[in-house]
């Protein structure tokens, strides 16, 4: 079983902030591309949301940025959370003009 990723503490400036935030987000995807099983999947949501929990708190003004990726495999408690929060989710497979436009679109809402 994959160890649970580190959460970014407070950060100094917004570069340290987005450096452990994508540390966060590629260690919870390298995590979500090694577990194949139901069980791990929904493991890995729990860990999302965590990390995003964390994120709420140390730097809120970035937490509806995160993207959920999944394998579509949820908890009843995840799927809830999820339809609640304001974050976008992607279920696999997509394609990479969707991640685009994603990024786009975040790209624009900053400007």
């Amino acid at each position: 079983m994959p160890s649970p990723p580190s959460t970014p503490a407070a950060a100094s400036s917004p570069g340290d902030l987005a450096t452990a935030l994508h540390d966060v987000n590629e260690r919870l995807l390298l995590s979500s591309l090694r577990e194949r099983e139901a069980s791990e999947e929904a493991r890995t949501h729990r860990k999302q949301l965590g990390a995003l929990l964390e994120l709420r708190r140390v730097s809120p003004e970035h937490s509806e940025r995160m993207v959920f990726i999944s394998g579509g495999a949820f908890t009843p408690g995840a799927e809830a959370f999820l339809q609640r929060g304001p974050n976008e989710r992607l279920d696999k497979p997509f394609e990479a003009s969707v991640v685009r436009a994603l990024v786009q679109r975040f790209v624009r809402a900053r400007a």
